[in-house]
């Protein structure tokens, strides 16, 4: 057998030898590079974890954005309410409400007598049996008491409607407004002392009140010519 011929038939099966690990190798590296995706670098996970604490800075940042926007809200709606009440619109307003309670606590008395003592029960049948003639008109004490306690009622109710309208007039007509106003404020002072002497401290508390609120409102009136 020639050498040479042995030597080159055996080359070729070294060469398969040293190149037989090499789909091995490229096997295990695809393997490698797979579960390196799956898992994520560092660097990866490091951005994962810096983005998320950025989300939830943005979050408490907007959330604290949210709180302050509604505090300021909330702060101007309590100045407009106040600026409201302290204007002739709100104090006219606010007067009428006070009319209207005057009237309610007058018309829950009603009939404005007491029947808890033997004396206040024959004082009313007494009121209601005398008669007397007046301008050709018969009628009893009890029917001018019950009546005028009525009376005094509805004219509370309409001092209380009056005024809820008169509020929409002080940017037309600011001046009769006020003198309106004043004249009402008057009447009420006077109202204030009768109940003050002859009746009781409610309606004294009330009438003291809607003569301030109103006396407030006409100076304001009164001082300008045109409201904005």
């Amino acid at each position: 057998m020639n050498p040479s011929t042995e030597t080159c038939s055996q080359r070729p099966c070294a060469d398969s030898a040293r190149d037989s690990p090499r789909p091995a190798f490229a096997a295990v590296a695809a393997l490698l590079t797979v579960i390196g995706d799956l898992l994520g670098s560092p660097h990866n996970l490091g951005q994962s974890v810096d983005s998320g604490e950025f989300s939830t800075r943005q979050d408490v940042l907007n959330t604290q954005k949210m709180e302050e926007s509604s505090m300021s809200q909330n702060k101007s709606n309590k100045i407009r309410l106040l600026g409201f009440l302290c204007s002739p619109v709100g104090l006219l307003r606010l007067s009428s409400l006070l009319f209207v309670g005057l009237m309610i606590g007058h018309i829950s008395a009603y009939p404005w007598t007491s029947i808890h003592v033997l004396q206040d029960t024959q004082l009313v049948d007494s009121m209601k049996s005398v008669a007397f003639e007046f301008m050709g008109e018969r009628s009893t004490y009890w029917n001018l008491y019950l009546g005028w306690g009525i009376l005094v009622g509805v004219l509370l109710l309409t001092l209380a409607i009056i005024l809820w309208f008169l509020s929409d007039l002080t940017h037309l007509a600011p001046r009769s407004t006020g003198i309106i106003s004043g004249v009402i404020s008057a009447s009420s002072l006077v109202g204030a002392y009768i109940s003050f002497r002859f009746f009781y401290i409610p309606p004294f508390l009330f009438d003291v009140a809607i003569c301030v609120i109103l006396l407030t409102a006409a100076v304001q009136l009164l001082r300008s010519k045109h409201l904005p």
